[in-house]
């Protein structure tokens, strides 16, 4: 049975190191430095991964017979097969995560998508919130918060590049003593949530917000 084994965070590191030897393929640049490039992505790729089979590390290491893009989009074309999809998510589910809302304008393709990203999230452009879904420790969480109505061009908090953001206040749900106190949480995040998956490259930014939003310190 084939092993899924490569994660939406993970290929996109792996599509970035990619390309990095294609450009220094193409540049005039000695052979030194192609090597040089090619050994530093593959060890950057592996760490990415806690641990690996001789059969997909060997897979991994195909990365270094790239010399041209073609040879980029077949190395990447082989892999695809291996990546997995995130955890499929009823409406049922969705609601307990969010029991304080009566409705949940949740898109449809959403709900039991098998999709190769990180993380889920979608704008109620009615009520201006913006919805996130993550799965941490195998168990699915959701928070939600405030998306500005402007936007400009600056570094997103979760993908670390340079795009469309606006700014978004997540507010905390860990329980507090206090019910007059709560905690909000604002970063800029990407506009586009799609280009936001393709590019993050390390869950840890994310993560670390989702940790701080559950962190009963109030």
């Amino acid at each position: 049975m084939l092993k899924l084994f490569i994660e939406n965070h993970q290929f996109n590191t792996i599509k970035y190191h990619a390309l990095q030897i294609v450009n220094a393929c193409k540049s005039s640049i000695s052979n030194d430095v192609i090597f040089a490039v090619k050994y530093s992505g593959l060890e950057k790729i592996k760490e990415q991964f806690r641990e690996l089979s001789k059969y997909e590390s060997e897979l991994l290491e195909r990365i270094i017979q790239i010399d041209s893009s073609e040879s980029c989009e077949k190395f990447l074309n082989e892999l695809e097969i291996f990546r997995k999809g995130i955890k499929k998510i009823s409406e049922k589910e969705l609601k307990k995560l969010f029991p304080k809302k009566r409705k949940i304008n949740v898109p449809k393709y959403l709900l039991n998508s098998n999709d190769k990203i990180s993380f889920f999230s979608w704008d109620d452009i009615g009520l201006k919130k913006r919805f996130l879904l993550y799965q941490l420790n195998g168990e699915y969480i959701g928070v939600e918060g405030t998306y500005s109505s402007t936007s400009h061009d600056s570094f997103c908090y979760f993908c670390r590049m340079k795009n469309k953001v606006n700014l978004v206040a997540f507010l905390s749900k860990a329980k507090s003593k206090n019910p007059d106190y709560y905690k909000i949480i604002s970063q800029y995040i990407c506009l586009d949530i799609e280009e936001c998956n393709a590019q993050i490259k390390n869950l840890s930014h994310l993560e670390n917000l989702l940790y701080k939003l559950l962190k009963n310190d109030l």
